[in-house]
């Protein structure tokens, strides 16, 4: 691993900052040599709670509910296809009234499981926030399955919340995180620079003055 001196050191993150930000591709060992390991800490801690952000450790009741609901609009699907299917043109004679009545059965069977369920978890008022809208258990009977609230990191195109879990932590992407921290060595970089600059700054100067005695001294 190359050692760079405070000036270089500097002029690097910059230039990394300069083509991530414009887009550029940038390795993650090049970043990874600029940074102090500190500061590798601290950008991998940022992206490991952006992770998180984006998969939230669900309580089991809520996978449950996810669960449910999947089977639901799995058979709700099946009895609206079969309702849409024409005639069959095969001669294996079907009960079409009563195939279609066993699909609707079940259908109607997985809906009041989940409304159950829904009525269940609700009882927990903390468990709410979950869900992309607010719902009264007493209501929960008659809904339909559009109707049924979802988890709000749902990718269905019924989650009213648009799959967003809110949170306190802004969600940041992979090279917004690498920006913060290279950025933040900067800062960090340009001050050890200031500081080395400083304090051979009167060095140069004391240098500069003798080199003006020894020539005045040769000259007499």
């Amino acid at each position: 691993m190359p050692k760079y001196s405070v000036a270089t050191r500097r002029a690097r993150i910059q230039k990394l900052i300069d083509e991530l930000t414009q887009g550029s591709s940038v390795q993650a060992r090049d970043i990874d040599l600029v940074l102090t390991e500190q500061q590798r800490d601290t950008m991998a801690h940022a992206w490991s709670q952006q992770k998180e952000i984006r998969t939230p450790n669900k309580p089991k009741a809520i996978t449950d509910d996810e669960h449910q609901l999947k089977l639901t609009v799995l058979w709700q699907g099946r009895c609206d296809a079969y309702t849409k299917r024409g005639t069959s043109t095969s001669k294996v004679y079907v009960d079409r009234v009563a195939k279609h009545a066993e699909l609707t059965a079940k259908a109607v069977a997985e809906l009041t499981k989940a409304h159950v369920l829904l009525a269940e978890i609700l009882a927990d008022t903390s468990m709410a926030s979950w869900f992309d809208r607010t719902v009264s258990v007493k209501q929960i009977n008659q809904m339909s399955l559009n109707q049924m609230p979802r988890c709000v990191t749902s990718r269905s195109t019924a989650n009213q919340a648009v799959g967003k879990l809110p949170s306190a932590t802004p969600k940041l992407s992979k090279t917004e995180i690498k920006l913060a921290a290279l950025r933040e060595a900067l800062v960090l970089a340009t001050a050890e620079y200031e500081r080395e600059y400083q304090s051979t700054e009167p060095n140069e100067a004391q240098s500069a003055k003798l080199k003006a005695l020894l020539a005045q001294m040769k000259l007499k």
